[in-house]
């Protein structure tokens, strides 16, 4: 029996993975478009195998795939290109466990160099699988069996990456990794020296809360460290931008942000979303400025909301309630994590600062993060937002969608429903505070996408960008927006804090689409709870070839170009808020 090569299996898989691999903050790190070697639920995460890749295993790959493809008998080829496709999801699930034990204990980087190294040998599995395909498809006798296990699409991509991802972008594409990885790894280990030893900002706090260190002083530490991160952070940010520049110039992108915009899968542009930068400024600015203008007794009741541990205790319950009326399969897929153990929380000063959720590429399984410092909401919020794209992975699988701004929306409408357990189990003034808290943080998720796109498309514009004139472009920015100078960060420094930026250059904006499209659920289950409700397991169900705009149309949303959607959201709000 002839072995049959899986429609869109590597290409997909392997490009926006590595596009996002080193995106930890918040994110749902890219699915898959293809079989695992595991079934989901047969091997826990404790009993998952880390092993370090050796580069002459790769080689072979390679070689025996470049063979194959040389020669004439189709059969022989399919094999071992599911077998190369087998081998690309075993490194990228390696590298993957290295970036996790990393992430559990950051002063030890052994893992994080490990994961470095594989990052360069899955850039040498996609130019190979550029090549070799390409010359199949267009020089082979085995070209038209070829051609009928593909798509059309895949056949395009594979045209188009041939041209695209060569020897030398895939180089620059790795340099660009290192600097990322050189980023987070300062974000999480850049020390001060406090009385003689050296101490990461969450130790130096640890310090004040022991009571050996001041509040005067903190803060005075606190500022020098800011200070030190965001110079550090620009340095490396100026050292990234004119490998994308080259990059972009190589692929034939007239812009960084149009060959971004391309490679993440967006379908709308650049220019267009300078259309929802002004709605942001017109719209949203005052909306959120409005919501978050609140009463001495509403500040008390926030601090409640943001400190106590009791909260924790008080909403395990009902958290399970919301599962089970979303879905049956919320709850199921809930149990199912906590049984597989594909969630690590807790928080300790060793641990990288975020969370976020990913996937384990050869078993199929996503598998959450979380470090959370605070014992309030927060940490039911941070829960229930990454448990959003759990979820969302658990229904879909090798099937789910890979558009971020798809992904961000199975997160943060999450949020947005769950205000109904608080709703049903506090007190009126509770609620109302929870509801502008929750509320205040989509909108200002929403401007603050806003700005970091508009900043990235305008630094990238600059000749010869500096460290003092991205600062100075970024304040004017923050000052179109109304927005004040952060209090702890240089003026015009905050933009150096975004590990996106430098790990996935114009990501940031999918936060701000799909906060958008949330609050539209959210606005929708405001007058009819089961129809937001429906909505939501649409969009947390959506398959991997719909586009975001398009599945907004089909499931009967707004577009974020359409100022409608602004002005329906700001009346929602004033009737919710009174």
């Amino acid at each position: 029996m002839m072995t049959m090569i899986r429609k869109n299996g590597f290409l997909k898989t392997a490009i926006v993975w590595v596009l996002l691999l080193a995106m930890l903050f918040s994110m749902a790190a890219c699915g898959f478009a293809r079989e695992a070697s595991n079934e989901p639920g047969t091997v826990k995460f404790s009993e998952m195998q880390y092993e370090l890749v050796e580069e002459s295993q790769v080689q072979e790959k390679i070689e025996a795939l470049r063979q194959a493809g040389e020669g004439s008998n189709y059969k022989k080829f399919s094999k071992i290109y599911e077998e190369y496709n087998d081998y690309f999801a075993h490194v990228m699930t390696m590298s993957t466990l290295a970036n996790l034990k990393y992430n559990e204990d950051v002063s030890d980087d052994t893992y994080s160099k490990e994961s470095e190294l594989m990052d360069e040998y899955t850039s040498d599995m996609i130019v190979a699988y550029y090549q070799i395909c390409y010359k199949v498809l267009t020089d082979s006798p085995m070209s038209e069996k070829f051609k009928k296990d593909l798509t059309e699409e895949d056949i395009q991509d594979i045209m188009e990456g041939y041209k695209t991802y060569t020897d030398e972008y895939m180089a620059l594409r790795d340099a660009a990794d290192k600097i990322a990885h050189e980023e987070q790894n300062l974000q999480a280990t850049l020390t001060l020296t406090f009385e003689g030893a050296e101490y990461t900002m969450d130790e130096l706090v640890d310090q004040y809360y022991k009571g050996k260190m001041t509040y005067d002083r903190i803060m005075q530490y606190q500022d020098e460290y800011y200070v030190k991160l965001c110079e550090e952070s620009g340095k490396l940010y100026l050292k990234l931008m004119p490998l994308y520049k080259q990059m972009a110039e190589l692929a034939g992108f007239n812009s960084v942000a149009e060959l971004q915009y391309k490679d993440l899968g967006r379908d709308y542009t650049p220019k267009e979303a300078e259309q929802y930068w002004a709605f942001v400024k017109s719209y949203v600015c005052p909306l959120y400025q409005s919501i978050t203008l609140l009463s001495s007794e509403e500040q008390k009741l926030q601090q409640i909301w943001e400190s106590k541990s009791a909260l924790l205790n008080k909403l395990q319950t009902p958290m399970e309630e919301y599962f089970a009326s979303i879905s049956p399969k919320m709850l199921e897929a809930y149990n199912y994590m906590n049984e597989y153990e594909l969630i690590s929380s807790g928080y300790s000063t060793k641990r990288y600062p975020g969370s976020f959720t990913t996937r384990l590429m050869e078993y199929n399984e996503p598998y959450v993060f979380l470090n959370v410092s605070t014992k309030g909401y927060d940490y039911i919020g941070t829960l229930i937002h990454e448990f959003g794209h759990f979820f969302a992975f658990y229904l879909g699988g090798y099937e789910a969608t890979q558009v971020l701004d798809i992904n961000e929306i199975q997160s943060q409408a999450n949020e947005l429903l769950f205000l109904d357990v608080i709703k049903n189990n506090y007190s009126e003034k509770e609620y109302n505070v929870l509801l502008k808290m929750q509320l205040g943080n989509m909108l200002y998720s929403i401007i603050d996408a806003a700005r970091q796109d508009e900043f990235q498309q305008k630094a990238f514009a600059q000749e010869n960008p500096t460290y003092e004139s991205l600062c100075e472009l970024y304040q004017s920015i923050d000052n179109s927006y109304g927005l004040p100078k952060e209090s702890v960060v240089p003026a015009g420094a905050y933009w150096a804090l975004y590990p996106h930026h430098f790990a996935t250059p114009f990501y940031y904006i999918s936060y701000g689409m799909s906060a958008i499209s949330a609050l539209d659920i959210f606005a929708i289950s405001a007058s009819d709870r089961q129809l937001g409700i429906d909505t939501y397991m649409k969009v947390a169900r959506v398959p991997a070839e719909v586009d975001y705009l398009e599945m907004l149309n089909d499931y009967g949303m707004h577009s974020p170009f359409e100022e409608s959607l602004y002005k329906e959201l700001s009346d929602t709000f004033k009737a919710l808020l009174g």
